[in-house]
């Protein structure tokens, strides 16, 4: 989804709430007029691209679950969970920020976008009034880390995960996966996909999720394009490799799988990519800012400009 910050400049997101009708993080509809209102009374400007989400919907659950961190959480050595996020009100919402950071004993000057008291996750304003990093605090063990340079990096490495419980339980080999893959149970491959992310073979895993990105049921093609643009995204430790899907799939003829390969390409372009790598990058921009697909083009467009301020 292409969006404008309120200035007028493109930014680009995804659409990622579930939509659920009984969601208890969904409050009721917020204007951008409002919204300034709000930023008047909090005295900080909210990121531009959690305004716009929050237009859309006012909080609620997402269609991800899990960010990556590089230190122990409360969740696990690498991740944190995160399945929605808070929007702009008292009940369940940001404006509870005051009275839950006293009862917490949290650090004032942050506001907490997700959280159940004995962790959370918040912008943290303590040293600027706009576009704040994003926290991680554990309560229980007084401690606290940066997880992202702001909102919208935060949001670029959202991923899939799938339960430690569950995946214990749930467990394929790859002849076992190629088996059901074959088969009718669009519930049962979705399951099956998500559970790709952990499997170390991904030369295996991103050819099988190239085909199924064709596949004839909808849930299987949604569900093998989002896990693909989560492992080009934020798995691959050898950037070789990764150069060399995203040059393959940069050209590809599937518009939501150039779609994943703009997208992650603009995640790790933000976040700094090796000097030997520019040139590839670019040759990459290169080749996207002339997409058939708006969307694309827009994402592009964005990287050339994140790698031109570096």
């Amino acid at each position: 989804m292409i969006i404008k910050d309120w200035s007028g400049r493109n930014m680009t997101i995804i659409d990622i709430w579930t939509g659920e009708s009984s969601d208890p993080f969904k409050l009721k509809p917020i204007s951008p007029a409002k919204i300034k209102e709000v930023e008047l009374v909090l005295g900080v400007e909210l990121p531009e691209v959690y305004k716009q989400l929050i237009v859309k919907q006012n909080g609620g659950y997402i269609i991800y679950n899990s960010y990556p961190t590089k230190k122990p959480t409360a969740w696990a050595e690498d991740y944190i969970q995160f399945d929605y996020i808070l929007g702009i009100g008292n009940e369940e919402g940001i404006l509870d920020s005051e009275m839950l950071i006293e009862e917490w004993d949290l650090p004032k000057g942050l506001i907490l976008i997700n959280g159940d008291g004995h962790t959370w996750v918040a912008l943290d304003y303590r040293k600027k009034k706009k576009n704040p990093p994003v926290i991680y605090f554990n309560t229980e063990e007084n401690t606290s880390f940066k997880l992202a340079k702001n909102f919208e990096v935060f949001l670029s490495k959202l991923y899939i995960g799938t339960d430690e419980a569950e995946a214990e339980l749930e467990e394929w080999t790859n002849e076992e996966a190629e088996e059901i893959f074959k088969g009718s149970d669009e519930d049962l491959i979705s399951s099956v996909i998500i559970s790709l992310q952990s499997n170390g073979d991904l030369d295996w895993v991103v050819s099988k999720l190239k085909s199924l990105a064709t596949h004839k049921s909808n849930l299987v093609r949604e569900t093998a394009v989002a896990v693909l643009g989560t492992v080009l995204g934020n798995f691959p430790d050898n950037e070789e490799w990764l150069m060399k899907q995203l040059e393959e799939f940069s050209r590809h003829e599937n518009d939501l799988i150039r779609r994943e390969t703009a997208e992650a390409m603009l995640n790790h372009v933000m976040n700094g990519p090796k000097e030997e790598f520019v040139s590839r990058y670019n040759n990459i921009i290169d080749i996207l800012v002339l997409d058939r697909d708006e969307d694309v083009r827009e994402l592009a467009k964005h990287a050339k400009e994140e790698i031109d301020v570096r």
